[in-house]
């Protein structure tokens, strides 16, 4: 995990470093970087929303690849719900579900992960990604994670990020 991470950390000072040129191997960096990570997602994705925010339309061929296989690593990472998972009335991690706190914040957190790289994906114009023909199957789930998002959980930066 620590390889990992400092490696991450390469790979976001070589975007500064090397701009354009980083972009001919990112796709395979990128891949490796999500065929690695386990429940410590956050590098990954961290690293994903700096891509879609330095290169902008031009990150789309290597975002679009992983773009998927990281969101399903993200649901993977997810603390087991305790219960039901929620109801609008009663979401995840309130009072009244009897889920452990730290729990409730783990997924929590996971959550804000997925939702900040969706809106980095729609808001500096790597959307497109979303509608190739390797992810467009899924495009009804992620709008169903993003309204889940806006209906079922507490915090109030979330709503405004989906």
């Amino acid at each position: 995990a620590a390889v990992r991470s400092r490696a991450a950390m390469l790979v976001h000072r070589m975007i500064f470093c090397l701009d354009a040129d980083l972009l001919e191997i990112l796709p395979g960096v990128l891949e490796a970087a999500v065929a690695g990570c386990g429940p410590d997602v956050g590098d990954v994705g961290r690293l994903l929303c700096q891509v879609c925010a330095r290169y902008k339309v031009k990150a789309a061929p290597a975002v679009g690849g992983v773009l998927l296989p990281f969101l399903r690593r993200c649901v993977a990472a997810l603390p087991p719900a305790d219960g039901d998972g929620g109801t609008a009335a009663n979401p995840p991690g309130d009072e009244g579900t009897g889920e452990a706190p730290h729990l409730a914040a783990e997924r929590m957190v996971v959550r804000k992960l997925m939702y900040n790289l969706l809106l980095y994906v729609v808001t500096h114009e790597v959307d497109a990604v979303l509608l190739e023909a390797r992810n467009r199957s899924a495009l009804e789930d992620i709008l169903r994670t993003m309204a889940e998002g806006i209906s079922l959980l507490s915090d109030p930066a979330v709503p405004k990020t989906c």
